[in-house]
């Protein structure tokens, strides 16, 4: 039992790895095959996805010894194939032998029929994505409940990394439509003016390049014409202090790294926080030289009307391209978090895209807080290993530090599991990094991050219990004492105005508790302030999956009504 579970958990870290090391969708269906193979029979393999919209399930990966008509099934409905039944009952499906012939004369076998047949849905959110299968045509017996167990207990994992896989691919699609474009885009922090984000065409705008921009060689405001800088901050405060979203720049000069001066248009958006300060700003900026090239040209044949009416024309057309190109951005937002995990190991590349989430990020934080806080919100605690999060959220903070941060960890990769949300680990590690981060900013230091497995008293009068400890310290300038007494109380900050809720320490501790463990804090002015999370180790391996019993409905019709305000939902 326990080679069974270490081989499922090897499957599911090779899946999961599969998405930063393959190339594309196709790559990434034959590394899952191949995976599979170590712990099951996969000579006869197929993934299915649902079409939601067509309402077909196609087959973008196949491997069978008797089939080879694996087309795409239409209008397709339980009756009628295989696979059709498992998007239908959203449950996995062990089939035997009589099961089949049975269905099979009925039409209900799409293809050869299988002496034994076995297919686990593949879902997202609770939605089914598509069908995962394995077959026999010579081996009746060759499956059974623990192998659809085992197919059921790697499904998850399999539609996560095909989904983002699938994101990936469009990210990547979206990305080249705007470096093809003549817009380019600039995400920088308010205050900083270094750019986080960059499109690479900003070559071609200014001579350049996005690294000189994303390194801080570059600051955008600089290389504005002198004589408009003031008008162009003047714009920017008043859209600022009038809480617009955005704002159209009268056209303005840059000065190129040539020494070319050319006139710009600018589209800014403002992101702001849940308290409205603005957190970055948005450029969409297009290089206008030749249109105001003719327009000077025009001013000598028309008339002051006419020249107006041009340019309003002109001004609508920039503006509907500018929203179709927001369109595109806000898709890239939305689908950089599922990217951000798989991204290459690169550690700038991961610092940019992580930026470009921050914003958006911190009001979905915020209601996810309150909602774990209130203890309201649906967490699905399963036993897991957490090194492999502790890295991943490490990784992630690191390209989000400054460079005098330092980041110092100890991880064992030997620890014992915890009933947990790997969501919710990841948000203590990157809550109390981002503290320490904040502790040390001025003056930077060390973070250091160390988890082993110990033996502890969790609570008062217990006896010691096998636990992984958790540790997180910083060398920055520490926690007063009368402060260190309420660090856990909801909604109490040390932090400025605009800069935290007060919410992220007591929904760690509440986490933690949740998990039956507990968190601790020690701190000295001056030296720093460390965080100790303690979390019972637990001997469970895998949780054994129960088919789901379908609900009784009577006869009646129903009808479901869904109000929301995004055409997305």
């Amino acid at each position: 039992e326990r080679k069974r579970a270490e081989g499922v958990n090897k499957v599911l870290f090779d899946i999961s790895n599969a998405v930063n090391t393959t190339h594309n969708l196709s790559d990434l269906y034959r590394s899952i095959h191949s995976s599979l193979n170590r712990i099951i029979d996969v000579t006869n393999f197929f993934i299915a996805l649902v079409d939601v919209k067509k309402h077909t399930l196609f087959f973008p990966y196949h491997v069978d010894t008797t089939d080879d008509d694996f087309s795409t099934i239409t209008n397709f409905n339980p009756d009628d194939s295989l696979a059709g039944l498992v998007v239908s009952q959203r449950r996995p499906l062990l089939l035997n032998t009589i099961e089949l012939e049975e269905r099979a004369t009925k039409n209900g076998v799409w293809g050869p029929t299988p002496l034994i047949w076995m297919g686990v849905p593949l879902m997202i959110k609770d939605e089914v994505i598509g069908v995962v299968a394995i077959q026999s045509y010579t081996d009746p017996n060759l499956y059974d409940l623990q192998d659809l167990q085992l197919l059921s207990a790697v499904s998850d994992q399999m539609a996560i990394a095909i989904n983002r896989k699938e994101a990936e691919e469009k990210l990547s699609e979206a990305y080249t439509i705007i470096n093809r474009s003549h817009a380019t885009a600039i995400l920088w922090k308010h205050g900083r003016g270094i750019a986080v984000f960059v499109t690479d065409n900003v070559e071609r705008l200014t001579g350049y390049s996005s690294q000189e921009f994303l390194d801080g060689d570059v600051i955008f405001k600089n290389i504005i014409y002198q004589d408009d800088v003031d008008h162009v901050v003047n714009e920017l405060m008043i859209a600022r202090n009038e809480e617009e979203e955005s704002l159209t720049h009268e056209p303005y000069r840059i000065i190129k790294k040539n020494g070319d001066v050319i006139w710009v248009e600018d589209t800014t958006y403002l992101r702001r926080d849940s308290e409205g300060e603005v957190t970055y700003h948005e450029g969409i900026i297009y290089d206008i030289t030749n249109r105001k090239r003719v327009e000077k040209e025009r001013l000598s044949l028309e008339t002051q009307l006419h020249q107006s009416q041009k340019l309003e024309t002109v001004g609508t057309m920039v503006g509907g391209i500018s929203h179709e190109l927001n369109n595109i951005l806000q898709s890239m937002f939305l689908y950089s978090g599922m990217v951000e995990e798989q991204l290459p190991d690169d550690e700038k590349l991961k610092g940019n895209f992580r930026q470009l989430q921050v914003g958006a990020e911190k009001a979905r934080d915020i209601v996810k807080q309150i909602l774990t806080f209130s203890r309201k919100s649906t967490i699905d605690f399963k036993p897991q290993v957490i090194h492999d999060i502790v890295l991943e959220a490490l990784s992630l903070e690191r390209a989000s530090l400054p460079a005098n941060i330092i980041i110092k960890q100890d991880i064992d990769m030997n620890c014992g599991m915890v009933r947990c949300d790997g969501t919710q680990i990841n948000q203590i590690i990157i809550n109390l990094c981002n503290n320490a981060s904040h502790a040390m900013h001025e003056k930077g230091g060390e973070l250091t991050v160390s988890l082993h497995q110990a033996q502890a008293v969790l609570h008062s009068g217990e006896p010691e219990v096998d636990v992984l400890e958790l540790i997180i310290s910083d060398t920055g300038h520490g926690i007063i004492s009368d402060e260190l007494e309420k660090i856990f109380d909801p909604f109490f900050t040390t932090k400025g105005v605009g800069e935290g809720t007060g919410l992220g320490l007591s929904v760690i501790h509440g986490i933690v508790e949740m998990m039956g463990g507990n968190i601790s804090v020690s701190s000295e002015l001056g030296m720093g302030t460390t965080f100790n999370v303690l979390l019972p180790v637990t001997e469970e391996i895998i949780a054994e999956v129960t088919p789901i019993a379908e609900p009784h409905f009577d006869k009646q019709k129903r009808s479901i009504l869904l109000v929301d305000d995004e055409d997305n939902i």
